[in-house]
Formats: structure tokens, sequence, C-alpha cells
């Protein structure tokens, strides 16, 4: 079980920023179906431990997107955080339904940049992106599987590095 007390956090006030990868099992490294079960449930477990009164998540694919529909189960408001306009328009047809229902069920949607992203400013966008989530959250979960893209590195050293409380959740141990 986890517990937000090393965080010296109390009340029913936190609102808690969420990242995850951009995947949420590793059929290469030989993860399934037990591991999922396994991550929702150790991630439920947090989740339920921190119970925020509000969520900050960016719903990319993988853990983000997923996630939304743990949020909707355990009845936890949140923000749906998207960089830019027309972020979501490369999902796949299975992501985009998953879109949809984590829209409907969310209290609001930010869009950070008010531009559309092309492959030269994609990566800053994301950035801004993560700073409004990290300035306007108390708390940080990160989830992350057993393999990282550069980007997610990249976003994990910037995690270590805030002054903020960070909670880092490896779902494939």
């Amino acid at each position: 079980m986890y517990t937000t007390e090393p965080f010296q956090i109390e009340g029913e006030d936190i609102i808690l920023g969420i990242f995850g990868s951009s995947s949420f099992i590793n059929i290469k490294k030989g993860e399934g179906r037990d591991v999922r079960s396994a991550a929702i449930k150790r991630i439920v477990q947090v989740l339920q431990s921190i119970n925020p009164k509000l969520v900050y998540i960016t719903p990319s694919a993988g853990v983000g997107l997923h996630l939304t529909t743990v949020l909707r189960y355990l009845r936890i408001p949140y923000i749906l955080v998207s960089p830019s306009k027309g972020h979501f328009n490369r999902f796949t047809k299975k992501n985009k339904l998953l879109l949809n229902r984590a829209v409907k069920s969310c209290k609001a949607v930010i869009v950070v940049n008010n531009i559309r992203a092309n492959l030269l400013n994609v990566m800053k966008l994301e950035e801004k992106t993560e700073d409004f989530i990290i300035t306007n959250s108390d708390l940080i979960l990160s989830i992350y599987g057993s393999e990282r893209t550069k980007l997610e590195k990249n976003r994990h050293d910037k995690l270590t590095d805030i002054e903020k409380d960070v909670i880092f959740l490896n779902y494939s141990m």
C-alpha cells in the first residue's frame, strides 16, 4: 500500500498532476494482460491513497489515455490538458473512442498553446504543457514502464529536479 505521509500532504485539497509513458504495456518485453492488471491495481491503490480533489492529465496514447478510464471509475475529477490545437487528430480509431469518453467525463479541456503543432515546435509545445501541469499541481505522479522514450527520460530527469514532491511509479515491476 502506498501512502502520501512521506510527502507531508494532508487533507482533501490535493491537486495531482499525472504524466505517463506512451505505451501501457510492452509486448516486446513480455508484458501482457497480467502486467497490465497488476499495473492498474497498483495505480488504483496510489490514487486512492492520495485521494486528489482534482487531476491534471494529458490523455496521450498509452498510460495517460487509459488512466482517464481509471479516474472515471474512481470518480476522481480530472481536467484534460492538450499541448496544442489538433493534438489528438493523429490518434488511432481505438484511441479516439477512449478520448471521446474521457472528454465527456472531464471537468474541462485546457489547450495550453493556441497554435498547431508541427515537426519544428512539437517538443516545445509538450514542454510548455508539462510546465503547466507542474505549476498547477501540488503533487506529481509519473507512471512509466520497462522502456522509456527519449522524451520520457527527459521528463523523468526534469521531474527529479523540481521542488515539488513526485511519485515515480514503475508499473512493470
